[in-house]
C-alpha cells in the first residue's frame, strides 16, 4: 500500500498507518470506484452537451432549475472525488 507515495502525513495529520487514510487509499485505487467516477465524467459530459439546446430557456424554467440541481450533484459528485482522493495521497507532500 502508499507505493511511490512519499508523502508521510496526509494534511499534516493522517500517516500512512492512519485506518481512514489506509480506507480511503483503498477506496481511490478500487475498480469499482474509478469506473463510477468515469461514469459520471461520460454522464456529465452528456449534460453538457445537451445544455446547448436550452441555452433559450428562460432561468425560471422548470428544464433550466432541473439543470441547475444536475449540475449542483456532478459539482458534489467530483468534489466528493477530489477530497477522498487528496485525502488518501496526500495533498501536501512533506
Amino acid at each position: 500500500m502508499f507505493k511511490d507515495n512519499n508523502c508521510e502525513l496526509s494534511f499534516y495529520v493522517f500517516t500512512k498507518l492512519n485506518p481512514f487514510r489506509r480506507f480511503l487509499y483503498s477506496v481511490a485505487y478500487s475498480k469499482i470506484f474509478d469506473n463510477g467516477v468515469m461514469f459520471l465524467i461520460g454522464l456529465n459530459s452528456i449534460k453538457l452537451a445537451s445544455d446547448t439546446f436550452f441555452l433559450d430557456e428562460p432561468e425560471t424554467s422548470t428544464m433550466s432549475k432541473i439543470n441547475g440541481y444536475i449540475d449542483f450533484f456532478f459539482t458534489i459528485a467530483f468534489a466528493v472525488e477530489a477530497l477522498i482522493k487528496c485525502l488518501a495521497l496526500g495533498l501536501i507532500l512533506d
